[in-house]
This record gives structure tokens, C-alpha cells and sequence, in this order.
């Protein structure tokens, strides 16, 4: 089951959405889109020794407890010293993940939370 989105930089810019590449944008730092399997994109950039600035966490509603570990484990592997992640929950799911918890805020029937690093 793959999650909706993540978002991670990369270089040179590419930004893909549905395995649409859109070359021409202009952004200050590169970014892609990938609607992908979280878990398995935080594995594959660990190996890879990248480390990102912005992660964008946008699971199906109800799968939360069943991605928390695994994204406990990888997250904090892959974002870098000043990194924001975006969790995005049920509004009566509270994430937690081993970062620093910036914020958490119900907007409807959605939860935002923000951890640092």
C-alpha cells in the first residue's frame, strides 16, 4: 500500500507528480514529489547516505500506527540538522516520532504536526 506523498530534494532539479516530469520550474532548492511507499523511499535514500531538508508525510488515514515505527527507525537517518518533517494524521491520531515536536494542530478532520530535528 503506497503512501500518498513525500516529498524529498534532490539535485539537479526534477520535480515528478504521477510520473509526470516537470522540468520547468524555477525553485530556490530542487525538489521532487514522489506518491510512493514512505517506507521504502526512507530506505532507499538512507542507503544512499542522503539527508533532506523537508519531508512531506501524507499516509492514508488509519495506517499511521502501522508506518510509526519504521519511520521512527528511517526518519531521523534522512533529514538533515535544520530538517522539517510534515505528518499529516487522522485529527485524533498524534504522531510521535523520536524529533523534536514543533507543533501539532487539528484542521477539520486532519491533523498537521511538525517535527525537527
Amino acid at each position: 500500500v503506497a503512501m500518498d506523498k513525500l516529498t524529498v530534494a534532490y539535485s539537479p532539479l526534477t520535480m515528478m507528480s504521477g510520473g509526470v516530469v516537470l522540468d520547468s520550474m524555477t525553485l530556490d532548492n530542487p525538489t521532487i514529489v514522489l506518491q510512493r511507499d514512505a517506507v521504502s523511499v526512507l530506505r532507499e535514500e538512507r542507503a544512499a547516505g542522503r539527508r533532506h531538508e523537508l519531508l512531506l508525510l501524507d499516509p492514508p488515514y488509519g495506517r499511521w500506527a502501522s508506518l510509526e515505527p519504521a519511520l521512527a527507525e528511517l526518519l531521523p537517518e534522512v533529514v538533515s540538522d535544520e530538517g522539517i518533517v510534515v505528518v499529516e494524521t487522522d485529527a485524533h491520531v498524534e504522531p510521535t516520532l523520536p524529533l523534536a515536536l514543533v507543533t501539532s494542530r487539528r484542521y477539520g478532520s486532519a491533523r498537521l504536526t511538525l517535527f525537527a530535528r
